[in-house]
């Protein structure tokens, strides 16, 4: 991480880790909150699932482990695996300008209102 990266993180108080629904992300994920658990101040206020298939049994088997060790952590809201975020950073918007009624928009949508709700 550079040195940007590095002093948002100490500004911040509360912090989204997203991870990608496979085996190997979940690796990684273990060393992003040791390391943000160093830092003073800053909670992780929640784990977010990202490229979600659920008709990938992996994907299915990933959100279980990750549920199962991290439990309230995890968030309720999944992002879907969608090709329309794609589409959306080629052309430098956001996935509600550019496909504002797509699964992938619907579930930043959801994920906000579980932030702002608690």
């Amino acid at each position: 991480m550079d040195e940007w990266g590095w002093a948002g993180l100490r500004l911040a108080h509360e912090v989204i880790v997203p991870v990608q629904a496979e085996f190997l992300a979940m690796h990684g994920l273990s060393q992003i909150l040791a390391t943000l658990g160093s830092l003073p101040g800053v909670r992780v206020r929640g784990i977010l699932p990202t490229m979600v298939d659920l008709g990938q049994p992996i994907t299915v088997e990933v959100l279980r482990d990750l549920r199962k060790n991290l439990k309230e952590l995890v968030m309720s809201a999944t992002i879907v695996r969608d090709s329309s975020l794609v589409e959306a950073a080629s052309f430098g918007r956001t996935i509600f300008q550019h496909a504002p009624h797509s699964r992938a928009a619907l579930c930043y949508a959801a994920m906000t209102m579980e932030f702002i709700n608690g």
